[in-house]
């Protein structure tokens, strides 16, 4: 019965991560002109690095990856940081940087590793 609850859970983060990665998307299809000022200096890279953050957490968390996935995971993450960034371009008003994907990719990393050491192999039962 254990098992179930487990898969039930691991779908369940799935869906988060499908959902975050369509948040992204749509948030990034804003034009600029419907934008608020950020609040302070670097606001926007923060913003990068938790959304992808959360993804990459979620991410993990649904697919529970060994040691060695994990790292092609937090290549997914970070990856769709840069196709993100190009979808920007298309975006009347939006440019792509290079500092939100270095933030989306630090986002994916710390978003990942933080899954993957709290529920770790060593921790699942």
């Amino acid at each position: 019965m254990q098992h179930k609850h487990v898969r039930r859970i691991e779908y369940i983060w799935i869906g988060v991560g499908i959902a975050w990665a369509t948040l992204i998307w749509l948030l990034s299809s804003v034009p600029s002109s419907g934008l608020s000022r950020p609040p302070f200096v670097g606001a926007d890279k923060v913003v990068h690095f938790l959304l992808f953050a959360v993804l990459g957490f979620a991410w993990v968390r649904g697919l529970r990856p060994g040691f060695a996935f994990l790292w092609g995971l937090v290549v997914l993450v970070a990856a769709y940081g840069v196709l993100d960034e190009w979808h920007q371009t298309w975006v009347p008003g939006r440019t792509a940087t290079i500092g939100d994907v270095i933030a989306d990719a630090l986002g994916s990393i710390i978003g990942c590793l933080t899954a993957y050491l709290r529920f770790s192999p060593s921790k699942r039962s």
